[in-house]
């Protein structure tokens, strides 16, 4: 059985009492620092993390779903945070949102906190999909669903979008319109999303037996592309090209 530390193991690393580390991660004060640093580095070489429904066992639920996104910025996310939002409200549930910008440290550290909130379940589009972080939320009985990218080292309930076959019927549309120099902005490959958006591309070109030309494959994030080298690309491109784009997630 896996190592989970309590309050107590915090305790005798920090050679003090459970009354002063309850103290200290309550914020409470009263505390000397050197005191509060023991306790904290105990904490942190433990990997212990405080659960609040252990805090408030007079509520087994608090209603509430923590929702984790890698960038609030792209338009995708609010279309889904908005139909996450009205499913909730009609179950008598809140919602908290968090961006990691595509950090998966900053994932872990949100995993931490929503464990401590006691959020009754989590929505994740994961920043890394290896998903070894978001183990936590499953060993503290919390409910996991993936939205968009899949998550590889363990199974959870997951919704995704068949990018092949759009990316694919994309990629088709073009080339029965007469285009054969289409290019493609897919996203990182090592996300579900942008891997399965090239599948589709190199699929519709291999069908229709048109050469790929990894100069027209474009990886990483829209926002950074479309400022700094798409007006290169341009430059460097024949004007009759189609650049085709796909929203990245």
């Amino acid at each position: 059985m896996e190592f989970k530390p309590n309050i107590q193991d915090v305790a005798r690393l920090a050679n003090v009492s459970i009354a002063t580390v309850s103290r200290v991660i309550n914020n409470q004060g009263g505390v000397r620092k050197v005191t509060e640093d023991k306790i904290l580095n105990a904490i942190k070489e433990l990997g212990y993390i405080r659960n609040a429904a252990a805090r408030t066992m007079k509520r087994k639920e608090t209603n509430t779903i923590g929702v984790i996104v890698p960038d609030i910025k792209n338009p995708f996310f609010p279309l889904v945070m908005a139909g996450i939002e009205q499913k909730a409200r009609e179950k008598d549930y809140f919602t908290i949102l968090s961006s990691t910008n595509e950090s998966s440290k900053v994932e872990e550290e949100i995993v931490k906190n929503f464990i401590e909130r006691g959020v009754d379940g989590v929505i994740v589009t994961t920043a890394n999909e290896n998903g070894i972080h978001l183990k936590l939320l499953q060993e503290q009985g919390i409910p996991i669903v993936a939205v968009d990218r899949s998550i590889k080292n363990f199974e959870v309930d997951t919704v995704l979008v068949d990018n092949v076959k759009g990316s694919y019927q994309a990629i088709q549309h073009s080339i029965l319109q007469g285009h054969e120099k289409i290019a493609i902005i897919c996203g990182p490959q090592n996300t579900t999303p942008g891997l399965e958006r090239y599948l589709g591309y190199k699929k519709a070109l291999e069908n229709y037996d048109i050469p790929l030309n990894d100069q027209y494959v474009i990886q990483g994030d829209l926002g950074n592309i479309a400022v700094t080298r798409l007006p290169k690309l341009f430059m460097s491109w024949m004007i009759s090209q189609l650049l085709y784009f796909l929203p990245t997630t």
